[in-house]
């Protein structure tokens, strides 16, 4: 059936907040996309805040790849959400939104703790897939790998980052 979709033209940043965290997927997708496509680069103090501020996690969610999609994302914003969330679909988006930056290793090293700490091999299959085969996450890898050298899933995912690693000699 249709869904009576709003018209998003007269909303204001709450109002958008408030269709995120509708309990329909296509509604919050229509908001999200009509943020993006609105190209409201000029209210991402407002979403930030509104980020910052939400506790939904469908929220949080389309809050986060909406301010990716405006360019309004930074690595600190995501080191603060990531410090002070613990829903694991939260967490796993964020994970993969770090991907959009190039972390120091002090970055990878705080990212790798912080989730680790969470003790879900599911968050650590997405941070083994995204840890790439730089050698100074070498140690990493010995960690996530040292937590169940049986597990061929984390071996796969950590040996899937190994197509970048540079050979030297």
């Amino acid at each position: 059936r249709e869904l009576d979709l709003p018209k998003l033209d007269a909303l204001n940043i709450e109002e958008y907040v408030e269709l995120l965290s509708n309990k329909s997927l296509k509604i919050r997708m229509y908001a999200q996309q009509a943020l993006i496509n609105n190209s409201l680069e000029n209210k991402l103090s407002e979403l930030t805040l509104s980020l910052k501020n939400a506790t939904d996690p469908n929220t949080i969610i389309h809050l986060l790849w909406t301010l990716e999609g405006l360019d309004g994302l930074s690595i600190d914003l995501l080191s603060q959400l990531l410090a002070a969330n613990n829903d694991k679909a939260v967490l796993k988006h964020i994970i993969w939104l770090y991907t959009e930056f190039s972390l120091s290793d002090d970055q990878m090293t705080t990212l790798y703790e912080t989730i680790t700490n969470f003790d879900s091999r599911p968050l650590d299959y997405l941070l083994a897939t995204i840890l790439g085969a730089k050698p100074s996450y070498l140690p990493l890898w010995q960690k996530m790998y040292s937590k169940d050298p049986n597990d061929a899933l984390i071996i796969e995912a950590l040996a899937g980052g190994i197509q970048d690693l540079e050979v030297y000699q």
